[in-house]
C-alpha cells in the first residue's frame, strides 16, 4: 500500500458515518419521497421527487434523510445514481433502495466526491451479485484527511 500524505488516514465508510433511521410515515403526514428515479444521474442531484401523503407512500419510503446526507443507489450501482441531499429535503423520506451515508467527522462533500469516482463505482459494482448490502459497502476503504 502506498504511503499516505501527512495527516491522512485509511478509513472505512462505517468509521465516518452513522446508520440512517428508518420508519414508516404516519398516514396523515405530507412528505417528499426520493426514489431512484428522482435522481438526475448526470447532474447527481435530486429532481422531481414525489410529494405524497403518508398513506399513499410506497412501502420502500422508509429511510429518513437530512441535509448533507449522501444517497447511493444500491440498485444497479454501475449507473451511479447518487446525490448530496440539499436543505430542501431535510427530514424527508428516501427509498430503501439507497444507502444513506450520514457523515460524522468528515465533510459530507468529500464523501459525495468519493462516491462519484469510477474507482468507487467499480468497487461497489464488483461486489453486487443481485444485491449490495450496507455491510459490504461499509467494508470499502478510502483515504481521508485526519482531524486529529
Amino acid at each position: 500500500m502506498s504511503e499516505l500524505p501527512k495527516g491522512w488516514v485509511n478509513a472505512k465508510i462505517k468509521d465516518v458515518s452513522i446508520k440512517c433511521v428508518q420508519n414508516k410515515p404516519n398516514d396523515e403526514d405530507k412528505l417528499v419521497y426520493v426514489d431512484i428515479g428522482s435522481i438526475n444521474r448526470k447532474l447527481k442531484v435530486i429532481e422531481n421527487p414525489q410529494h405524497l401523503k403518508g398513506i399513499d407512500a410506497p412501502s420502500r419510503a422508509r429511510k429518513r434523510i437530512n441535509t448533507n446526507d449522501v444517497l447511493v443507489s444500491l440498485t444497479r450501482p454501475n449507473l451511479n445514481a447518487i446525490a448530496h441531499v440539499p436543505k430542501d429535503f431535510d427530514e424527508q423520506y428516501a427509498s430503501t433502495g439507497f444507502e444513506v451515508i450520514k457523515s460524522v467527522g468528515v465533510d459530507s462533500r468529500y464523501l459525495f466526491a468519493l462516491v462519484k469516482t469510477q474507482n468507487f463505482i467499480n468497487a461497489i459494482s464488483g461486489v453486487v451479485q443481485g444485491a449490495l448490502y450496507p455491510k459490504q459497502l461499509n467494508r470499502l476503504m478510502f483515504k481521508i484527511m485526519s482531524f486529529h
